[in-house]
């Protein structure tokens, strides 16, 4: 998310069931700094020795870092994919090279798509005003936790104004979110997956995780939050959730008909990650990274 929430984040306690690593680099890196790690999503920051460079960040897996035989070889391999990509995939007619792939200054990101159980190696490496890369890459290794196995689904239904969210076992938790269908159209690109990442990206920040997951029926009333009238829709996302997304996304449209009345539910194709119950498929890249594609394959969908 924004800087501004994140440093609010970092003042606030580590989140339980957490990890925490620190590793000091070399220039142009003061510190990579990779916190609160689950086994879907890390929270990094990274410091450089100052903000007059580009620089760009990875995930790698350990194995395929190793296979690397020198760091000319790692930022040259990775320099020539990324900028390939970003000619062949198009983005290049609608954001700068420097606004999709690199940051300046000190940076905190949200990395998610991480597996499980999985050793990473985080690396950086700078660029100079003409796009060619500086020669050192800093790094800091790290593993991830193993995943809860589940195989939780989650159902919605709506009676007048009255939504009840209904998991498939009362023990597994899980996380769910309501909003608007105006605000997933104008805001969100037409999906309400996207929507619902942001929300876990926002608690997860705030570390109102643990304590928003959910097990059991939960119960909500439109009137809660919104005004409605007959025909207003909503859009609901649910997965299951225990430190990270451990289930494939539950992703519902819902109409209001009536107080009275038995409310519409539709299973919801999300544009950018699938059918209802599947996993989201995504490549290991900052979390800013991921919603500029988003954005670019929409505007070039329309």
């Amino acid at each position: 998310m924004k800087r501004t929430i994140a440093l609010i984040a970092c003042l606030l306690p580590l989140l339980a069931g957490c990890t925490k690593i620190k590793k000091l680099s070399d220039y142009p890196f003061t510190s990579i700094d990779v916190s609160r790690i689950c086994f879907d999503m890390v929270y990094l920051d990274i410091i450089p020795e100052n903000n007059d460079f580009h620089y760009y960040v990875e995930f790698l897996e350990e194995k395929e870092y190793s296979q690397y035989s020198s760091e000319k070889a790692l930022i040259s391999a990775v320099d020539s994919r990324i900028k390939k990509e970003y000619k062949e995939e198009g983005w290049d007619k609608y954001i700068s090279f420097e606004d999709l792939y690199l940051y300046k200054g000190a940076y905190d990101m949200n990395y998610m798509g991480v597996e499980p159980s999985t050793d990473y190696v985080v690396i950086a490496f700078g660029y100079n005003d003409d796009l060619t890369t500086m020669d050192h890459v800093s790094t800091a290794r790290f593993r991830t936790p193993d995943k809860k196995a589940t195989d939780l689904t989650v159902s919605v239904a709506l009676e007048g104004a009255d939504l009840t969210i209904t998991p498939s076992n009362n023990t597994d938790k899980y996380f769910w979110q309501i909003t608007t269908a105006k605000e997933v159209m104008d805001e969100y690109m037409e999906s309400p997956v996207l929507y619902y990442y942001v929300m876990v990206i926002m608690y997860w920040e705030y570390e109102f995780f643990p304590g928003m997951e959910k097990t059991g029926v939960s119960d909500f009333r439109l009137d809660y939050y919104y005004d409605y009238e007959p025909g207003d829709q909503f859009y609901v996302v649910a997965s299951g959730y225990d430190m990270g997304i451990t289930t494939g996304f539950f992703s519902y449209k819902i109409t209001y008909k009536g107080e009275d009345q038995p409310g519409i539910v539709e299973v919801v194709k999300d544009p950018f990650f699938g059918d209802t119950g599947e996993t989201a498929s995504q490549s290991v890249v900052p979390y800013r990274t991921m919603v500029e594609k988003m954005k670019m394959k929409n505007s070039v969908n329309k």
